[in-house]
């Protein structure tokens, strides 16, 4: 079901605020040396902020070896031949949380304020509606204040704040917020 929701939607092209356009799509397993390199130009103060250890190959390279989309949606974005974004769509489909997507992104420091994540995190926010799901989650620590105010501009609202909720590589502890967005209201949806 997913798949042929997906492909009638990806690759897609998307204009930044630079004028410039970017490619997104979905992952690949072809794209494991890719999302390796990509992993390894995140600056070590920032690797802090992601749940899992991208600097793990084995992991990175497990991601795209064992791509399910019924649980959990990749998609990448590109710059030419370059890949900048990865932002994931995470889902139960079964139980009391099947109607709910967590979202996480990452995007290339260099491309940072030309709307790549805003315009990842819109994507989701668009077909979210027609895989299902009517609320869209995403964790993010109070210092990712940039972060935040992209979520905000995307209609996501602050849901909860929970205290000294996320253990970072090297033990210090921080502030989990967590933003949502209702992408499907009365039958209708919620985001253009």
């Amino acid at each position: 079901m997913f798949e042929d929701i997906l492909a009638g939607r990806y690759p897609a092209s998307v204009q930044l605020n630079n004028g410039k356009k970017i490619t997104i799509r979905i992952l690949t397993k072809e794209d494991e040396n890719e999302l390796v390199a990509f992993f390894k130009r995140f600056p070590e103060e920032e690797k802090l902020f992601l749940r899992n250890d991208i600097s793990d190959e084995n992991l990175v390279r497990g991601w795209c070896r064992n791509i399910d989309l019924e649980k959990i949606i990749p998609l990448i974005g590109f710059d030419g031949n370059k890949m900048i974004a990865n932002c994931t769509l995470h889902q139960e489909r079964r139980g009391w949380q099947s109607h709910l997507g967590r979202l996480r992104v990452g995007v290339d420091s260099h491309y940072r304020g030309l709307g790549v994540t805003y315009a990842m995190i819109k994507e989701f926010a668009n077909f979210a509606p027609l895989i299902g799901l009517r609320i869209l989650d995403a964790e993010v620590m109070r210092e990712q204040t940039r972060l935040l105010d992209i979520y905000q501009l995307l209609g996501f609202n602050q849901i909860a704040l929970h205290p000294d909720h996320v253990l970072d590589r090297h033990g210090g502890v921080h502030d989990m917020v967590v933003m949502s967005l209702k992408v499907v209201v009365d039958n209708a949806e919620a985001v253009d």
